[in-house]
């Protein structure tokens, strides 16, 4: 099979496809981890300071965006888990169904 065939074009847009899925999903899940780390420090401290100032500084807008983070991040990563089970359950059954009926 020469690497001009529709064979390994498909493999090679997969592979690619993967690749750059993972680094998607590898940047949302540091950006939610970091950003839920750095929204504990900075909006609601864990002080009695802390406590008296996160209603006001809740609203600020280094907060208000890693709030946005932590929201979108956590849909991603909860999205990115459907993604794969539908994924590998698509395979299983098509392989499953492509065997045909056991005798």
């Amino acid at each position: 099979m020469s690497s001009s065939s529709p064979a390994a074009l498909v493999r090679r847009t997969s592979l690619r496809t993967v690749a750059t899925f993972a680094c998607v999903i590898g940047a949302w899940s540091l950006a939610h981890y970091a950003s839920v780390h750095a929204y504990g420090n900075l909006c609601v401290p864990l002080t009695p300071v802390g406590f008296v100032m996160s209603p006001l500084v809740v609203n600020t807008p280094h907060c208000t965006a890693l709030r946005w983070i932590i929201q979108r991040g956590a849909v991603g990563i909860y999205e990115t888990w459907n993604l794969i089970t539908t994924a590998s359950l698509t395979l299983i059954a098509s392989s499953v169904c492509a065997r045909g009926p056991s005798a």
